[in-house]
C-alpha cells in the first residue's frame, strides 16, 4: 500500500492549488471516467498523497457523483480510510466503509488492467475489515 500511494509522487501535471499555504501540487493520474470527472480525480489524488483524508474523501465521492460509472473513485474513498502514516488505526467502521467501497468499485468492473490491479491492492487491505492485525493487512 505505501508502495501505491508514493506511486502518484512522480505522476505530476495539472491544476496548482495551495493546502495548508503550500501548493498542492499537480497530478496527472489517468482512469477511465470523463473529462469532468478525471480532474476532480486528480485533485483528490493530490488530496490523498497530502494525506488530508476527510477533504480527499469528499473530493473522490464528488468524483462518483460526478461520474457514477467510474469505479476508481470508490477505490479512492477506501484509499482515504488506509492511514498507514498515522499513529491511529481505522476504528471497524471505517474498515467496513473501505470495504463497501472496494465492493463497489469491483462491481463497477474497472475497464482496465491497471485499474482492476489498484482496486485489487486495496482490497487486500480491507479483505478482513474485524482482523484486528493491521500490520497484516498493510503486508497483504
Amino acid at each position: 500500500m505505501v508502495v501505491l500511494l508514493g506511486s502518484f509522487a512522480g505522476e505530476t501535471r495539472g491544476q496548482v492549488e495551495q493546502h495548508a499555504g503550500h501548493p498542492l501540487g499537480m497530478v496527472d493520474f489517468p482512469i477511465t471516467c470523463s473529462e469532468q470527472a478525471q480532474v476532480g480525480f486528480n485533485r483528490a489524488v493530490a488530496l490523498l498523497h497530502h494525506a488530508t483524508y476527510p477533504r480527499a474523501r469528499e473530493a473522490f465521492q464528488r468524483v462518483a457523483t460526478t461520474d457514477p460509472r467510474g469505479a476508481m473513485a470508490y477505490w479512492g474513498i477506501a484509499m482515504t480510510l488506509l492511514q498507514p502514516l498515522w499513529p491511529t488505526r481505522p476504528r471497524p467502521k471505517e474498515l467496513q466503509r473501505g470495504w463497501e467501497a472496494v465492493q463497489r468499485a469491483k462491481a463497477l468492473q474497472p475497464p482496465t488492467e491497471r485499474e482492476r490491479l489498484f482496486v485489487a491492492a486495496a482490497e487486500a487491505f480491507f479483505l478482513e475489515p474485524a482482523s484486528s492485525d493491521y500490520w497484516l493487512c498493510i503486508r497483504r
